[in-house]
């Protein structure tokens, strides 16, 4: 709530806005192929971020990398892979580029 009425919007937000809903079907319409690859690559790496759900690996592992097991004291290695992955692909991509960034970070995520 602070964020959304505390923190003013860029210049550039301001400036690139669409008014209405209308508007912004007709520039998603403007650049349909745009739109079909962002929602192919980010379906894909959303199948990815859930690896583990459909893994055969046994529940005991799954529970153990997912943080889910019943111990007070589990550790949720997934969430800290998460946060650091995400932290180091974030400065990395600023020197490789968004794209290179992300398809490094989805093969390294397959091994």
């Amino acid at each position: 709530m602070f964020v959304r009425y505390r923190i003013k919007e860029s210049e550039v937000w301001e400036k690139t806005r669409h008014k209405t809903w209308g508007e912004l079907g007709a520039s998603i319409l403007g650049h349909w192929k745009l739109f079909l690859y962002i929602m192919v690559l980010m379906t894909g790496m959303n199948l990815a971020s859930h690896g583990t759900r459909i893994c055969s690996l046994p529940s005991s592992s799954a529970s153990g990398i997912s943080g889910r097991s019943s111990g007070p004291c589990s550790p949720p290695f997934s969430m800290v892979g998460a946060i650091l992955g995400g932290t180091l692909c974030g400065l990395f991509s600023d020197w490789w580029g968004r794209r290179r960034a992300m398809i490094v970070a989805l093969l390294a995520g397959g091994y």
